[in-house]
Formats: C-alpha cells, structure tokens, sequence
C-alpha cells in the first residue's frame, strides 16, 4: 500500500507481442466473406480457396478484438505484423547459419570431447521436416 511511484517514459520503448492466436484465421474468413452478397452476381468463396498464412496476413485490428483481446490493449498497438511461415530450407538455414547456431553448439560440444560432429544436409533436412 505504502510503495513508491515509479513514473516510467514509455516513448521510447517498443514493445512487441506476438503470439500463434490458434482460430484467429476463422475471424479474419467471416469479416472478408461479409458483404460478398445474394443473386446471380454474387461472388461465392469457399472456405479453404485461400491459404492459412494468406488469410492471417489481412489481419485488422478490428479481428483481434472480435477474437477475444481487448481493445484498449489493441488501440496501444499501432502496428500489427504477420510473419510468413518457414519453409524447410529456411528451417535448415536457421540450423546451420547463425553464430549460435544449434549444430554449431553441439559441435563446440563435441569438440571439447575431441570428437568431431558432422551434420549431412539429408539429416539437417530430416530435422526440419519434422519441425
């Protein structure tokens, strides 16, 4: 009861949340299929004719909300980003690239041990298929 305030500046801090938000995909379908109309000049979309990732990239704020966040919380995000999905070869890029790269740490690992560890592309490629 008897804390200190503590005033933070806030404007220079980005802050980013990210999330899988499991369903939101369904939202974003039913505000794009709203308005397609009646007749014989209706445009009829099925369900699946777009892809998961495609849908989620047309993501408003307004669908955040209608799933479920609330939307003084969405009105202090001014920006929102989708992320593509990775590909295997990005997976194996991700694998054998950066500087802390998992092969690499287990390598230095290995090394310790005076063991060498050689990884083959068909069992990097393995790896990122099960990813």
């Amino acid at each position: 009861p008897q804390q200190e305030f503590l005033q933070v500046d806030t404007s220079k801090i980005l802050f980013v949340c990210g999330g899988a938000f499991a369903g939101l995909e369904r939202v974003i379908e039913q505000r794009l299929a709203t308005g397609t109309g009646i007749g014989f000049g209706a445009q009829v979309k099925s369900p699946n004719s777009a892809a998961q990732s495609e849908i989620i990239s047309q993501v408003e704020p307004e669908d955040l909300v209608r799933y479920g966040l609330i939307p003084e919380f969405i009105g202090r995000l001014p920006v929102v980003a989708t992320l593509d999905e990775l590909n295997e070869d990005a997976l194996v890029e991700i694998l054998r690239e950066p500087k802390n790269a998992l092969t690499k740490q287990y390598s230095a690992l290995f090394e310790m041990e005076d063991v060498e560890l050689e990884f083959r592309e068909d069992a990097l490629r393995a790896i990122a298929k099960k990813a």
